[in-house]
């Protein structure tokens, strides 16, 4: 058995150096060749010399602190024009579509008969913010939210094409609704409820799809990088996203839950989604964009060395 004992500064020094040095050459061999064996033997010594490097990781807080400050804020901003352009689009569908139902009679026919309409708008909209106990109400939300949004990541893996029709359907279905309570003149009540939790619920659902289109396109076009390079951090990256998304649909299930169906007066249940809202926004553009000034990608700081052989 091979005993092991303490260097030396000048030998510390030197594992130092040669670490660096491989790290260096493992970065232009992945970039310029395609010779598996070299790939491999450099990533094994990269591994091992990081190890004796580096030793043991860092403590769970810190790993916790590093992924609210720097690993799910970095990407969420760095996907920024994506998740704005689905939002815009997305609020555009459902505009158009509660214009054109709610100044279309024989449109609101063809959708339900004049008693089903009037249920709809009278009684199930608002009941169903209040038809269960405000517990198990959040956990439903949150699970069916959570539900969306990973829809949206997985089909990331389809180069993110099935996520247009995600959020064609997500937009289509508020457009519906809102043009029917629109036109029986209750547009005051469809978004004093659904303003509340909807703003940071349908932000969610924005990144979600932003983030899973964004790695779809990656597999089209890698830029710079090897292809399969830029798919395992991007593919890393997405999994931050999911992982912060359950807190926040957990929050936002929280406001529909009590916020929402409170007696509380519409400006203040509407200015409570617009601060959790300004929250949220606010802490992406703060912690990532200092993380992006700070060469932050978002990626593991341990990334995997070994790179697949074919």
């Amino acid at each position: 058995m091979r005993r092991r004992r303490s260097l030396d500064g000048a030998e510390v020094d030197e594992l130092v150096e040669l670490y660096e040095r491989v790290s260096t050459h493992l970065s232009i061999v992945r970039s310029s060749s395609r010779d598996a064996l070299l790939i491999g033997r450099l990533s094994s010594l990269v591994a091992r010399a990081r190890s004796a490097v580096t030793g043991a990781h860092a403590p769970a807080w810190r790993e916790f602190a590093r992924f609210w400050t720097v690993s799910f804020p970095v990407v969420a901003y760095r996907a920024w024009r994506w998740w704005l352009g689905a939002a815009l689009a997305s609020t555009a569908v459902a505009v158009v579509v509660g214009a054109w139902v709610a100044g279309n009679p024989e449109v609101q026919a063809a959708i339900g008969t004049p008693e089903e309409i009037r249920q709809l708008v009278e009684h199930d909209f608002a009941d169903y913010y209040s038809a269960n106990p405000a517990g198990s109400f959040a956990a439903h939300v949150w699970i069916n939210n959570a539900w969306v949004a990973a829809q949206c990541i997985a089909f990331s893996i389809l180069l993110g094409v099935p996520i247009l029709y995600v959020l064609w359907q997500n937009a289509l279905n508020v457009g519906l609704t809102g043009g029917l309570m629109a036109a029986a003149g209750k547009s005051d009540v469809f978004f004093g409820l659904i303003t509340p939790h909807g703003l940071l619920e349908l932000t969610a659902v924005f990144l979600a799809a932003g983030a899973g289109m964004k790695l779809g396109w990656t597999a089209i076009d890698p830029g710079p990088r090897p292809r399969g390079q830029a798919l395992a951090e991007q593919g890393r990256a997405i999994v931050s996203v999911a992982l912060g998304l359950v807190a926040v649909l957990f929050l936002s299930g929280l406001i529909e839950a009590l916020v929402t169906p409170s007696p509380l007066p519409t400006w203040a249940r509407i200015g409570i989604g617009v601060l959790a809202e300004a929250a949220f926004l606010g802490y992406v553009v703060y912690f990532g964009r200092r993380a992006v000034r700070e060469g932050e990608s978002g990626d593991v700081e341990r990334p995997p060395d070994v790179a697949p052989a074919a």
